[in-house]
């Protein structure tokens, strides 16, 4: 089966807007973040409008940016392991910086990244043969946690770090009507669920990335209820790979010029679980071909027999015992082990 190619061509940054939303990391560690981060927009992208999309209490004072855009911060949604759910933080400060943005293409940003080139304004076109397009133009993602179900069975999971495509496109991702908190979280706390299941002891049955998408597909007629963040049935996977690659122009992260924090690299999925370029082309191949349904045998291999080989599971599956039995013991314990964990080295 031939495998289709996309014509990439790059944007002039006469053309964008970059919105850096949310935390400005003006004291961290490794100095003022935020400053890093716009003089490596101003060296590769040297004519874009750059806009700081973030809240009322960030530190703003000597920024080389265009405009500023302040809103009022949401609250943080409490996960009973100890973790915050940051959706409606992000969707609001990413929403009003588009808004703001005077350019026909937007690159969402933050301000603990940075560019080392200018791969991550390019774009493709939709193929002549698609009818059903719900964007003007595919919006450009890093596969850096866009997740492959096949190795990590969460489906509807679009990385929402780094993004760019037009303002309208992007507006129409960012700008869904919101869910009801009670609609994304568990009514009763589902104790020792441990087969299939990747995503730890969570109050919550999505992952903010699924939050995002799902949200994005209601508003396009797309019903699709998880009743937990790994649950996965052949028909959603195949319509999830399908909205993937049809909607969404995905590049290795090494060559799109985005450098992301050390922290993330160390994520327990961030190395093994992320699609490739050279995946999704095979999926875009197998899709129309007799054996799909071989990916979704691998997929159920890896999500209830395979995993148990795999650390990453298994520190889930600790975190899901040690919470069903003593929450209390279990936050402490979590606390701990991040207050003391270094990377680790390859």
């Amino acid at each position: 089966m031939r495998i289709e190619k996309f014509h990439e061509y790059k944007i002039t940054s006469t053309d964008i807007t970059v919105v850096i939303q949310g935390l400005l990391y003006r004291d961290h560690e490794e100095g003022d973040l935020a400053a890093r981060c716009i003089t490596s927009i101003r060296r590769h992208l040297p004519q874009a409008e750059i806009i700081i999309s973030t809240w009322h209490h960030q530190d703003v004072n000597g920024l080389e940016n265009d405009k500023i855009i302040y809103s009022d911060e949401p609250p943080g949604l409490a996960d009973i392991n100890g973790n915050t759910n940051n959706i409606f933080r992000q969707i609001a400060s990413t929403r009003s910086g588009i808004e703001a943005a005077s350019r026909p293409y937007i690159l969402k940003f933050r301000a603990d990244h940075f560019l080392n080139n200018d791969n991550i304004a390019t774009v493709r076109d939709y193929p002549a043969t698609l009818s059903a397009k719900i964007f003007k133009q595919p919006i450009t993602l890093t596969n850096f946690f866009v997740r492959n179900p096949v190795h990590l069975p969460i489906l509807f999971h679009v990385s929402d770090l780094v993004q760019f495509g037009r303002k309208e496109d992007m507006l129409d991702l960012w700008s869904a009507p919101l869910p009801d908190i009670k609609d994304i979280r568990h009514r009763k706390l589902p104790k020792f669920r441990v087969f299939g299941y990747f995503a730890g002891y969570t109050s919550f049955s999505q992952v903010p990335e699924q939050t995002l998408t799902l949200c994005w597909l209601k508003k396009h007629g797309y019903e699709i209820q998880l009743p937990h963040a790994c649950y996965t049935t052949y028909p959603l996977f195949k319509l999830w790979e399908q909205l993937l690659t049809d909607h969404f122009h995905v590049l290795n992260w090494q060559r799109s010029g985005v450098e992301y924090p050390e922290r993330f690299h160390y994520s327990f999925y961030t190395r093994h679980a992320n699609y490739t370029e050279e995946d999704l082309d095979g999926v875009r191949s197998s899709l129309r071909g007799k054996f799909y349904r071989l990916r979704y045998v691998r997929l159920l291999l890896n999500k209830y027999f395979t995993c148990w080989f795999d650390k990453a599971f298994l520190r889930s599956f600790a975190s899901i015992i040690l919470f069903s039995l003593s929450p209390e013991l279990a936050r402490k314990m979590r606390e701990n082990y991040r207050a003391t964990r270094i990377p680790r080295e390859e």
